[in-house]
């Protein structure tokens, strides 16, 4: 009995730490890949701040550091020249991280239920639009560039 019992015990400690290894790693992938943006993503009232005094509209990037598709979509969308060049001129870009301490108020408030989600505010926080995440960064500058 005891050896039933060792057993299970040693792999459910081997399966805690090949889970938290993955989440460790999948967080390391996505920290790199919001870094290699080279973007300043700012926080949500900081970014709401700036864009009523910018008349802008914020574009707020809720994902989660250890999601893979929010990896994806920063290195394929917020690498490209002409998207962070839009960005630059036109918007002011937050980051609402799915692990950070607001991140339930603003999925509350702005009806968010997956990640990654894109949503368009404007400085008031007033919801402009909802974006669809598209695969590639010529067509998001179409998206971000459609009337709201």
């Amino acid at each position: 009995m005891k050896t039933v019992i060792f057993k299970w015990l040693r792999f459910g400690a081997l399966m805690a730490v090949v889970y938290f290894g993955n989440v460790q790693v999948q967080t390391w992938m996505g920290k790199r890949a919001i870094e290699q943006t080279e973007l300043h993503f700012l926080g949500i009232e900081a970014g709401l701040a700036q864009g009523l005094r910018e008349n802008k509209p914020v574009l707020v990037d809720f994902s989660a550091i250890w999601c893979g598709n929010c990896r994806a979509m920063h290195q394929t969308l917020f690498t490209d020249a002409a998207v962070k060049q839009l960005l630059a001129q036109e918007y002011v870009l937050v980051r609402v991280d799915y692990d950070a301490p607001e991140a339930d108020a603003f999925m509350e408030r702005y009806q968010v239920r997956y990640f990654p989600s894109l949503v368009v505010l404007s400085g008031d926080g007033a919801l402009q639009r909802r974006l669809p995440v598209p695969q590639a960064a010529a067509e998001f500058v179409g998206v971000l560039r459609a009337p709201g």
